[in-house]
């Protein structure tokens, strides 16, 4: 039938996303091995590109919610694609340990050390992340035991980290086991 055809065609796009991306990782992955990841850097308006990432993302699902507007900032000196594939590497990996469960995007001005950072916040209702993993999610191939049945390269986090320690700024993670998780991104150039 054609309900049954058009079911089968979005199960064959969604592998090929799937593959795309973790083609894409992998390829990032030896690119800095090889001391080559290239970081174009220019200034960036990140309220249009975080509205982009969460609209492009959103699909069908409705998942992700953004709680309050997306503040206004222009950095200067980033990597618009990098940071783009840093929200998405997020965003992919909530929804792949937290499903069914909405992604609230949150964004503050923060004032660290006296250095401005422009802070995204995401946040999902998930298994959560045991306290002894939490320092290992953003090693390379790092996958934590018990969710080993989703797929995955365990490279995502690691991407993500890497694309920002490369645009100097970072990132951080709370959770508790049963309650979610938090990630916020912390980008400097406002």
């Amino acid at each position: 039938t054609k309900e049954r055809r058009e079911r089968y065609i979005k199960v064959i796009l969604k592998k090929c996303d799937e593959v795309t991306k973790i083609t894409n990782d992998m390829f990032l992955h030896s690119l800095h091995d090889l001391e080559r990841l290239v970081i174009q850097k220019n200034s960036c308006d990140i309220q249009q590109l975080l509205q982009e990432s969460c609209t492009d993302m959103q699909g069908a699902t409705e998942d992700i919610i953004v709680e309050g507007s997306i503040l206004p900032a222009i950095l200067q000196n980033v990597d618009e694609n990098r940071i783009m594939q840093c929200i998405e590497n997020i965003i992919s990996n909530a929804r792949k340990y937290a499903k069914e469960s909405p992604i609230y995007v949150t964004t503050a001005y923060r004032k660290i050390e006296e250095q401005e950072y422009y802070e995204i916040s995401f946040q999902d209702q998930g298994v959560g992340i045991p306290k002894e993993e939490q320092k290992r999610i953003f090693e390379r191939f790092y996958r934590c035991p018990g969710v080993k049945e989703e797929s995955g390269s365990g490279l995502g986090l690691y991407l993500a980290r890497l694309i920002l320690l490369k645009e100097s700024g970072s990132i951080m993670v709370e959770s508790a086991e049963g309650r979610g998780s938090i990630f916020t991104v912390f980008l400097k150039g406002i």
